[in-house]
């Protein structure tokens, strides 16, 4: 004994017409990766150095802060001159990196010392020096949260264009 289905679709065109616009639509997701960054990641950024962390940074040092507020009172944990935060807040800032692709957003900072990136080296801390996370795991949230509400508005309006 065999058995045959069958399946139709009312309206099977206008289907795969929205299919198609779905799936084409998915192929540049530049829009929503740079809303991403100019609405999530820079403001979470900028609001994790305004806190000074997320959760609070670890204290400097006893000696370094004795020699920071001498030569640069009133500037905060993670800040001498304001270049790191400037770096990972715009992507216009000289030693910004920013890069963003149908599929794929960079955000950092190039800003060096000697042969080490000074935001690497504050996000993951050395031997000497405590970590002091600038993308922490209530950041990665936040970012996790808004990328979600992000790619399904980019995915509704693939379906309904």
């Amino acid at each position: 004994m065999m058995i045959k289905m069958s399946v139709s679709i009312q309206g099977e065109k206008e289907v795969k017409h929205r299919f198609n616009k779905v799936i084409f639509g998915l192929e540049d997701n530049k829009p929503w990766l740079k809303r991403l960054g100019d609405e999530c990641i820079y403001p979470v950024i900028k609001s994790t150095f305004a806190q000074q962390g997320m959760p609070r940074w670890a204290p400097l040092s006893p000696s370094y802060a004795i020699w920071k507020a001498k030569h640069y009172p009133g500037r905060g944990t993670l800040v001498l001159t304001g270049a790191l935060g400037l770096s990972l807040i715009s992507k216009a800032s000289a030693n910004s990196h920013y890069v963003l692709t149908e599929d794929r957003l960079e955000i950092g900072s190039n800003l060096d010392v000697g042969k080490w990136n000074l935001g690497l080296l504050h996000q993951m801390g050395t031997k000497k020096m405590p970590k002091r996370p600038i993308i922490t795991d209530s950041a990665l949230n936040i970012i996790d949260n808004k990328m979600l509400e992000f790619s399904r508005e980019h995915l509704r309006k693939a379906i309904n264009e």
